[in-house]
């Protein structure tokens, strides 16, 4: 049996819900806020042409032109499929959803206060159920862990399904799909997004103000960050494939290797969407959370292991 708090600690290194600071949220929705308030742009529609007919000529009918094919209208807020039971969640929790890692995906989706309170529970049943199965195979013997980790998959595939049938849109689940990929990037910038923005002391004594990206270049950013992992072959150490990666005897160095390569595509690609400065506060505060992670990882070895 490991120590409860070896388990404590893998779980929440493998499977942690990392809150997006208040201030940052606020800047996403601003922004949300005043691209909503921009009015529709109707383009100028052409008067029809009109040819003079040339003396003795008979007059000459404008051209009808031919009728266009409406488009269809994007998702309507408020049509997702929720329990009819569902309630309407109290001031309290929309203040809390406002400051979930999915806040983004709720705007772009344009759910409604109830349907981001539903989506988010969809999330946290999930989380839930992972985390106690991640718990179960930390205590498991090896022959036992692949039935528990097929029930993670399961558990992936059965949110998966309860998305889609929520959204009732394939446009919107991809966007969803997509979204949650990237969610290892987000988190991984929400730690270190806070030390690039304290001050710090050059090598010449002085004094650089903390960086604060603004929301396209973090959005950038993220997905910067989650090519640079997959074409260095990175896995998700937040995942069930990261936890069989820790049970390996060469988990760390895996690690560390993947943290490198990712590192080195990352420098070659930021520079074309952050400034010098950026990209080196950037690139620095990283490799000051890489501490932070290594310490954690090992922590998680040792439980796994």
């Amino acid at each position: 049996m490991k120590p409860a708090v070896a388990i404590s600690a893998i779980v929440i290194a493998v499977l942690a819900t990392v809150v997006i600071e208040e201030t940052r949220i606020k800047k996403l929705q601003d922004e949300i806020t005043g691209l909503r308030a921009l009015p529709p742009r109707v383009p100028d529609k052409a008067p029809p042409l009109v040819v003079e007919p040339a003396e003795g000529e008979d007059p000459v009918e404008p051209a009808i032109e031919p009728e266009v094919e409406p488009t269809a209208p994007p998702p309507v807020p408020g049509l997702r499929t929720v329990p009819e039971n569902y309630p309407a969640p109290e001031e309290d929790r929309i203040r809390e959803i406002a400051l979930s890692p999915y806040s983004h995906l709720h705007y772009a989706l344009n759910l409604t206060n109830r349907e981001r309170a539903y989506f988010e529970d969809l999330m946290a049943s999930r989380r839930l159920e992972k985390q106690q199965l991640a718990g179960q195979w930390i205590d498991a013997l090896p022959e036992d862990r692949l039935s528990i980790g097929q029930s993670m998959e399961d558990i992936d595939s059965m949110t998966q399904d309860r998305i889609r049938t929520f959204l009732g849109n394939e446009d919107d689940f991809e966007t969803y799909v997509a979204y949650d990929l990237m969610q290892p990037e987000r988190e991984l910038l929400s730690q270190i997004a806070p030390v690039m923005d304290q001050p710090v002391e050059t090598a010449e004594g002085v004094t650089e103000p903390g960086v604060v990206l603004e929301l396209e270049k973090e959005l950038k950013l993220i997905e910067a960050m989650h090519r640079a992992r997959k074409a260095a072959g990175g896995i998700d150490w937040n995942s069930l494939q990261g936890m069989k990666a820790m049970a390996e005897p060469d988990a760390l160095e895996r690690f560390k290797e993947e943290w490198t390569k990712t590192g080195e595509i990352l420098a070659t690609e930021i520079g074309t969407f952050l400034d010098e400065t950026e990209a080196r506060r950037f690139l620095a505060a990283r490799e000051q959370v890489m501490a932070t992670q290594v310490e954690t990882l090992e922590t998680a070895i040792e439980a796994v292991q």
